[in-house]
Parts: structure tokens; C-alpha cells; sequence
């Protein structure tokens, strides 16, 4: 990166040859000149804390081997989907979460929606 500007190329081109904004580029000089080459390596970041407590995800994870005609959702739905559990937060647990959280946590938990059985 500052090789290639020093040898006369244009910041255009050098956020080209990485794909990276001219803002993405501009922090990353930044760290270069403060921390050295240890600025440049990504960051382990705290993310939002989740409502996923473990006694939720432990109910949660009960809840989705039974058939959802037994919490009272609709009786043509076969299995749990990614819609239903989130219904079922918010009415059990008065948890709003996304779609993408919810599905997000059944990978995570090795849980696939097709036969609902762990994968781990």
C-alpha cells in the first residue's frame, strides 16, 4: 500500500487494486503509521449482547423438536422456521430479534430446518 503510493500511484488506484473505499484506505494508512504492521491485522470486536440467554436457547432448542401445531401455529406448518421462532420469542419470551439472528443461531447451534436434528 504505501510502496505503491510512494512509486507514484494514485490513491484511486491503489483502493482499486485492493477493492476498498478511499475511507477504508485512509484508516489503514493511519494504523500503519501509528501501530506499525500489528495495526493492519483485524480485531477481535465485541458485537451486540445477545437475548439468547442460555435458558432461552435451552427452551429454544426443546421447543423446535416438537411440531409447532403444538404451541398453537398453523397446522399445515410442518416444521419450525425461521418466522415462527421468532413469533415464538416474542409471545414466550417478549424477545424481538431479526430473521437473520434467528437464523444466524440455528447454524450456530448445528440445528438444520429440514429434519430439525443437531448436526453436532
Amino acid at each position: 500500500m504505501e510502496p505503491a503510493l510512494s512509486n507514484g500511484a494514485s490513491v484511486k488506484e491503489v483502493c482499486n487494486v485492493l477493492n476498498v473505499t478511499r475511507e477504508s484506505l485512509r484508516v489503514w494508512r493511519n494504523r500503519l503509521k501509528s501501530e506499525g504492521t500489528q495495526g493492519l491485522i483485524a480485531q477481535k470486536r465485541k458485537g451486540k449482547k445477545s437475548h439468547l440467554t442460555i435458558e432461552v436457547e435451552d427452551d429454544l432448542k426443546n421447543v423446535i423438536l416438537k411440531s409447532p401445531v403444538e404451541f398453537g401455529y398453523n397446522y399445515n406448518e410442518k416444521y419450525w422456521n425461521g418466522k415462527l421462532i421468532r413469533s415464538y420469542l416474542k409471545k414466550k419470551w417478549g424477545i424481538e430479534i431479526a430473521l437473520r439472528t434467528v437464523q444466524n443461531w440455528l447454524l450456530r447451534t448445528g440445528i438444520r430446518k429440514s429434519k430439525w436434528h443437531r448436526l453436532k
